[in-house]
């Protein structure tokens, strides 16, 4: 792969490679004169090297297909363009076309997850209130998009980028994400656009596209046919239910090949998330069985109420907390009864399970205890190898084999699938106690025989100060 550091394009000096992709790589650059940074994604090495080839005039279009979609985009959660071009910057040689966009050191969403959980100690998988913060952004800006007649097609955690507001924070705007995220409260910046189309155009006539783990039903259908469903904002909707519901229960809805996941996506009923994580609220497993309905017009309206729905959902949980309490302790009497009674009870409520209150609003998992302390308490497993496993997912468009979808592995070693143990989180304020049976009893005992002594002692007291006071008295 033929490098560009030290070279200049568009009046920006190429500095060093932040990321290499299956189509393009992204470089820091700075201005010459004015020394602003920013990011320059050019077509990657390989496919410069083969212009007229299939596959380098695909990657042409797509970058152009890039540029247009985000050149009339203009929104707070959408990565802006600063200029698009082509140059020549070798005597001979075949121009170079480049997006120049700003430069956002935290990386992607999975970088940020990442960085939070190596080096601050956060748990994995995230919380619901913490998903709730990411999935109102992301929906946001797709919803921008859709109104302006684009479709992502590729919604993933890799191709949304995190600005991270410092300082200050607006306690009134934020209330306890300030919590959630005692570094900085993080934006979601929705960036890629290499695989987005005009749906309002008709039905597209490309290929299909996208990254197989999140993609829609109706996303691996031929377009050619007749019965194919056209893709469009109800896709990315799907899309995003995927990837939040990987965030809150640590994998995937669907795993395998490629082949595997079509039929999986197609045919196969998701789980509820509850099943994976019974920490999160029972209230939300209809929100995500929605959102990742088979068909698009089983799916919400528009993407937007896919947020507000969850919204609602995690808004009744939290208000529902007593009750909650009042389940938890009803569990902890089922513990006591006889193992053929709780084997009958877990097998009549095997997707029936009651779930517990997560802390109030905010995203990655933020365990119980001090929120503000850098190693928090509780934490559940830790997510490196789960991140890194997932931020290489490779799409159809890319040259790569199928069949190249990692395996969500929670800890090294441990890959999960429906038969993996899951990590449970305790309820705030409660506390569960293994005691030896009959402990309660013995304990109800020795108070009432702490009672009866002590009204003994206060009997016999009585009836020595009434002998001393008839002795007195003659």
């Amino acid at each position: 792969m033929k490098m560009l550091m030290g070279k200049t394009l568009g009046g920006y000096r190429l500095l060093k490679l932040i990321e290499s992709g299956g189509m393009g790589d992204i470089y820091l650059a700075q201005h010459l004169r004015i020394g602003h940074k920013v990011a320059i994604k050019v077509i990657c090495g390989d496919l410069r090297a083969v212009p007229d080839a299939p596959e380098g005039k695909q990657a042409a279009m797509r970058f152009e297909r890039e540029a247009r979609a985000v050149a009339g985009l203009n929104h707070e959660h959408i990565l802006s363009l600063y200029h698009f071009d082509e140059e020549v910057i070798e005597p001979g040689g075949q121009p170079i076309t480049y997006l120049v966009m700003p430069y956002l050191p935290m990386g992607s969403l999975w970088n940020w997850l990442q960085r939070r959980t190596q080096e601050f100690g956060f748990s994995w998988p995230i919380s619901a209130e913490e998903a709730g913060h990411y999935l109102s952004h992301a929906a946001a800006g797709l919803q921008y998009a859709h109104d302006h007649g684009i479709v992502h097609r590729d919604i993933k955690p890799t191709n949304f980028l995190i600005r991270v507001e410092r300082g200050t924070v607006n306690i009134r705007r934020y209330g306890q994400l300030s919590l959630i995220f005692p570094h900085g409260i993080p934006h979601l910046l929705l960036a890629d656009f290499g695989l987005a189309a005009f749906y309002r155009s008709g039905r597209s006539l490309y290929r299909s596209v996208g990254t197989p783990l999140y993609m829609a039903p109706e996303q691996f259908d031929d377009p050619t046919l007749a019965s194919s469903i056209q893709v469009g904002p109800a896709s990315d909707q799907y899309a995003l239910a995927v990837m939040i519901y990987q965030l809150v229960t640590g994998r995937a809805v669907f795993e395998g090949k490629t082949s595997q996941l079509l039929h999986h996506h197609r045919s196969t009923p998701p789980a509820p998330p509850s099943v994976y994580n019974p920490s999160l609220p029972r209230e939300l497993d209809e929100v995500f069985l929605r959102a990742l309905a088979k068909l698009p017009q089983e799916r919400y309206p528009n993407i937007i109420g896919f947020s507000q729905a969850y919204d609602a959902a995690l808004h009744m949980a939290m208000h529902s907390y007593p009750v909650r309490k009042l389940a938890g302790r009803e569990r902890q009497r089922e513990i006591n009864a006889p193992a053929q009674a709780r084997a009958i009870s877990a097998a009549a409520n095997k997707y029936n399970r009651a779930t517990l209150a997560l802390p109030a609003v905010g995203k990655v998992e933020v365990p119980i205890g001090d929120l503000d302390s850098p190693h928090p308490a509780n934490p559940l497993h830790p997510a490196p190898v789960a991140l890194a496993a997932y931020s290489r997912e490779s799409t159809l468009e890319e040259p790569e084999a199928d069949g190249q979808t990692p395996l969500l592995c929670l800890e090294e070693g441990l890959i999960a699938s429906h038969e993996s143990p899951t990590p449970c989180v305790q309820a705030p304020g409660e506390v569960h106690t293994s005691s030896p049976p009959g402990l309660s009893r013995r304990s109800a005992t020795f108070w009432v025989v702490l009672l009866l002594l002590i009204i003994l002692v206060f009997v016999i007291t009585l009836a020595l100060v009434s002998i001393v006071e008839g002795a007195k008295t003659f």
